[in-house]
């Protein structure tokens, strides 16, 4: 009888570990549960939809004000945007906050319109999105670069969309009345002029 009782013990007890495991709630000592990370949740309502990203490692993220970018390896929270600068040798920025009405809510649309902001052109999925921003709206449609700023004198160094790659070229400067280089950063960029000689040549 103590046998049979035994055994029956051993069947149930073997029974509970397989649903255990079944169930995703493996064994583990007592003690830690608490070096288990929890889901990081980050909620970004950003007009048109409601970002969440779950990540089960915690993540750090910076703030407003913050460095991101370059050998920081850090990223902004996605309410924010890395604002690289081109003239830091690693391109590492500041994460800033392009929202100027957060009240506002944009609509879901497939109307992508180009947008200039922080002397930058910025795709947006609406004309809405682009005004929520701040962005002055250029023209619709995806941005591109501009063919008739190569040649120019009275076109600046720009940066198209956002990507962490650098590129330089020389611009004239009317407030100084030379030309001069600089660094701009994006997935492709308008460049006026590609050597000073050639600035030269046609601005002065």
């Amino acid at each position: 009888m103590l046998r049979k009782l035994l055994i029956t013990v051993l069947i149930l007890g073997a029974a509970w570990w397989l649903w255990q495991l079944l169930e995703g709630e493996s064994w583990r000592p007592v003690g830690q549960d608490e070096d288990r990370k929890a889901p990081v949740v980050f909620q970004l309502d950003n007009g048109e939809s409601t970002l969440t990203d779950v990540q089960m490692e915690a993540t750090v993220v910076s703030a407003e004000g913050e460095a991101c970018g370059g050998t920081t390896g850090m990223d902004c929270h996605p309410a924010l945007y890395c604002d690289y600068d081109p003239t830091t040798e690693d391109l590492r920025g500041v994460c800033v906050n392009t929202v100027v009405d957060s009240e506002r809510v944009c609509e879901k649309e497939n109307d992508p319109v180009c947008g200039l902001l922080l002397g930058q052109k910025m795709g947006f999925g609406s004309h809405c999105e682009a005004e929520r921003h701040g962005a002055e709206i250029l023209y619709s449609g995806f941005c591109k670069a501009d063919s008739a700023v190569a040649g120019s004198c009275t076109a600046p160094l720009r940066g198209i969309d956002r990507c962490e790659k650098q590129f330089t070229g020389v611009f004239f400067n009317p407030d100084t009345g030379a030309c001069e280089r600089g660094a701009v950063l994006g997935c492709t960029a308008e460049l006026p002029f590609t050597t000073t000689q050639a600035c030269e040549a046609a601005c002065l």
